[in-house]
């Protein structure tokens, strides 16, 4: 339901412009509820900073999957499984249809440091004695919210 026109502006945009906070409201819960899914991020990329400062409820759009999607690459490029159970996070503020092969690029570190255990890993060797979990990739797509940037 909700697209952008050729100006490249959303009905969001055009009623948060028009001071609509009610419909806005309205249109991110509509949003949330139907089209929960990180496809309607894009309606949000030059906005965000306009619906914090008009003071529109944010805590559901924030809750919601529009600015996050789990991913699994079924390959080598991205180990399925760990037995570290540490939460970590990583800068990635490329494209994300790249991400499919920047694994070694944003874990460089981890890869590097730990290379020969990654590779026992991949190759799903694991000693008996060590437990090993499922990996859950996360990518936030919470835009900027530079006001210089929109």
């Amino acid at each position: 339901m909700f697209y952008k026109n050729a100006q490249g502006n959303s009905s969001v945009d055009v009623a948060l412009g028009n001071n609509q906070i009610r419909s806005v409201s309205l249109m991110i819960e509509y949003i949330v509820q139907n089209q929960n899914s990180y496809f309607y991020s894009h309606l949000f990329e030059k906005n965000l900073v306009d619906l914090l400062q008009k003071g529109v409820q944010l805590t559901n759009l924030f809750n919601s999957k529009i600015f996050y999607h789990d991913f699994d690459f079924d390959d080598r490029e991205w180990p399925a499984t760990n037995s570290n159970t540490d939460k970590m996070l990583q800068p990635y503020n490329e494209s994300m249809f790249d991400l499919r092969f920047q694994y070694k690029k944003i874990f460089r570190e981890i890869y590097l440091i730990d290379h020969k255990k990654d590779e026992k890993k991949l190759s799903g060797k694991h000693t008996e004695d060590e437990k090993v979990y499922k990996i859950k990739y996360q990518l936030n797509i919470l835009p900027s919210v530079s006001e210089q940037q929109g």
